[in-house]
């Protein structure tokens, strides 16, 4: 297949590039800026596009639609920013693929995090949403987008996945921000500033997660248009930290001081999701212990693996 993957320079992008090649397909990435990321070469073509103002004429079997802005925190202080940034590359998209005469496979990623069910339970496709920030209000625009393209006709499914962790992943997030800061202490002494690494997480490995969206992609039907992407267990962040500690100074706790600032009030004890629908749909389920996610980001942050 040809496959036209947007956001393609970011941390699933990079991977889901890798997996897509790997397994037979073309893929002309999308992106803003130049590809000078590793690994770029493997892509049959890239296209620097701003992707909130037009949507390129490309000949394609599949889309993948990465291409967002993700953080939440700063989405609380540019809302409407996030809500046309996030909105405006699917109407481009949509009214541009109508008038193909190839009808493309279309993911469109979402996220986990737009369910608001109760705390220890695991989350399926139809657990309630509750519009939580400015980010999660503009996914759930983006998937009432993609139920709209649908009723006109376009083959598009919606993937909804929890955490990610693996090689590449940037500072930022819990997993390497744990394992600079334990690196840190072993160098300097400095004990961890953390928040509440009591609370428990769904991860599956972005390898995992990439893997996933291949298989909706080859997929000749299927049979529901939203899946969730998750392990269907949780983590705590304690337990994060214990792996890294393993892989990094074995028999050595390292001291940590919580950081006020870095609390979220209300955030919930337990987020875990149900991976039922896509293990009945496409026989998936992750495979990458958490174990090794840690210790291939260690080394991923040492090699640059995704410079």
């Amino acid at each position: 297949m040809k496959v036209v993957v947007t956001g393609v320079g970011g941390f699933v992008g990079q991977h889901l590039v890798r997996e897509l090649v790997g397994n037979g397909h073309n893929v002309i990435g999308l992106g803003l800026g130049s590809a000078d990321w590793h690994d770029a070469r493997l892509m049959t073509d890239y296209l620097a596009v701003d992707l909130r103002n037009s949507w390129p004429l490309i000949d394609c079997d599949a889309v993948v639609h990465l291409a967002a802005l993700s953080a939440v925190g700063p989405s609380f202080t540019e809302p409407q920013r996030y809500i046309e940034a996030n909105s405006a590359p699917l109407t481009h998209m949509g009214e541009a693929l109508l008038t193909t005469t190839r009808r493309a496979r279309i993911l469109v990623v979402s996220t986990g995090a737009v369910y608001q069910g109760p705390s220890g339970s695991a989350w399926k496709e139809d657990t309630r949403i509750l519009p939580s920030s400015p980010y999660i209000v503009s996914k759930l625009v983006t998937e009432m987008q993609s139920a709209y393209y649908q009723r006109r006709g376009l083959d598009i499914v919606v993937m909804r996945p929890f955490n990610h962790i693996g090689p590449g992943q940037r500072t930022g997030f819990l997993l390497p921000d744990l394992v600079e800061g334990v690196r840190t202490w072993i160098q300097t002494g400095a004990p961890l500033s953390v928040g509440n690494l009591g609370t428990r997480r769904d991860y599956t490995d972005v390898r995992d997660v990439v893997r996933a969206y291949r298989l909706a992609l080859e997929a000749p039907q299927l049979n529901a248009t939203i899946f969730n992407v998750c392990s269907g267990k949780s983590v705590s962040g304690h337990e994060l930290l214990a792996s890294v500690t393993r892989a990094l100074s074995p028999g050595r706790p390292p001291e940590i001081v919580v950081d006020e600032s870095k609390l979220r009030p209300g955030d919930p004890e337990e987020i875990r999701g149900d991976n039922t629908a896509i293990n009945t749909a496409l026989g998936w389920r992750p495979t990458i212990p958490t174990d090794q996610s840690v210790r291939d980001v260690i080394v991923s942050a040492t090699d640059d693996f995704a410079g």
